[in-house]
């Protein structure tokens, strides 16, 4: 191994310190989706994963001054090098392994639903087989007993980085779509209950039929959304090689985005409608008040119309108001059924 190997291994260093830093920022932004029960794990794996990190700069600062050592005395510094070249590679690979726990807890504490089971299986079963080739490099470093071992053994940690690349692309990916899966179901969570206050109103006689064909829109715009978050999922599962990790990752960013954008249109569309309808019925109510409270409207229907409400419905000649207490309302613009007078 020349002077040019040793500083691809510095190199190599840095590179590997900084992909799995930055996967590690976008893989812990929200918590959201994580399961209770996992999470003490995946945080005591992301402590675990900083005291390797402090391993590694400490290495590849050793192998740095070892590097210069040599420079000055190139005979007596070689075993010196070699040492340091063996420990950073040491802790490269540690920290690969730290990393790769991370990970394996942060699938694992995904919540049920948010996640499909096969695919939370496929991705810890791709971590547990590279942290097990890793632990045997380790051990190829520790045994290497000149510069051609050692460099051998640097190659294969080098490729199989290039295939974790790769993975935590794919895991950071699934994260992403557990995100989504989350904030789509919140969205779902509050509308339902506004919806059940509209059909509240409509009990009550309130004229809700805009409000209705703009949730069967939401509705059919949510779906739509879902289905795109599905096909995020599908381009992340496909990553397998650094070569289509890219465009995979990108393809499936594209995806989510257009899943929010939907979203974020379909819900902005559903307030709109409910402000029309909060407005519609503000102005039925200013109408009953400026005619004494009495309404004019007269439920078309006879036995089992709806009468009295917000709305004032008024019962066919022949039918009276019902109420759940008899001929008056207990609450103020309580609905009741038009039955035939006796």
């Amino acid at each position: 191994m020349n002077k040019g190997n040793y500083m691809e291994i510095r190199h190599f260093a840095l590179i590997i310190f900084f992909t799995f830093a930055i996967a590690g920022i976008v893989m812990a932004q929200s918590d959201s989706e994580l399961n209770d029960s996992a999470k003490d794990k995946y945080d005591a794996a992301k402590n675990a994963l900083k005291k390797s990190a402090d391993d590694l700069k400490e290495a590849e600062a050793n192998l740095t001054a070892a590097i210069e050592a040599e420079k000055d005395n190139a005979t007596a510094n070689k075993e010196a090098t070699f040492n340091a070249s063996k420990k950073a590679l040491t802790a490269f690979v540690n920290h690969m392994v730290r990393w790769l726990d991370v990970a394996e807890k942060r699938v694992e504490a995904i919540k049920q639903g948010r996640i499909d089971e096969n695919d939370r299986a496929t991705l810890i079963s791709e971590i547990d087989a590279s942290k097990s080739k890793l632990i045997i490099m380790n051990e190829s470093v520790q045994s290497a007993q000149n510069r051609t071992e050692l460099n051998d053994t640097r190659n294969q940690i080098k490729d199989e980085w290039n295939a974790d690349r790769a993975l935590v692309k794919k895991i950071v990916g699934m994260t992403l779509v557990a995100r989504a899966t989350v904030e789509l179901e919140k969205v779902m969570n509050a509308t339902s209950r506004v919806k059940d206050k509209i059909d509240g109103l409509y009990a009550k006689g309130v004229d809700t039929s805009s409000f209705d064909d703009a949730y069967s829109a939401f509705e059919s715009n949510m779906s739509s959304a879902k289905l795109l978050v599905g096909d995020a999922r599908a381009k992340f599962m496909s990553i397998s090689s650094i070569q289509d990790m890219n465009k995979s990752f990108q393809d499936g960013m594209d995806l989510l985005k257009q899943a929010q954008s939907i979203a974020k249109g379909s819900l902005s569309s559903l307030r709109d409608s409910v402000k029309e309808l909060k407005q519609t019925v503000k102005q039925g109510i200013q109408n009953r008040s400026r005619v004494g409270g009495k309404s004019n409207r007269t439920n078309s229907s006879a036995g089992n119309g709806i009468c009295g409400g917000i709305a004032g419905f008024k019962c066919q000649e022949g039918y009276r108001c019902e109420y759940s207490k008899g001929n008056k309302p207990s609450y103020p613009d309580e609905s009741g059924t038009c039955v035939r007078t006796e």
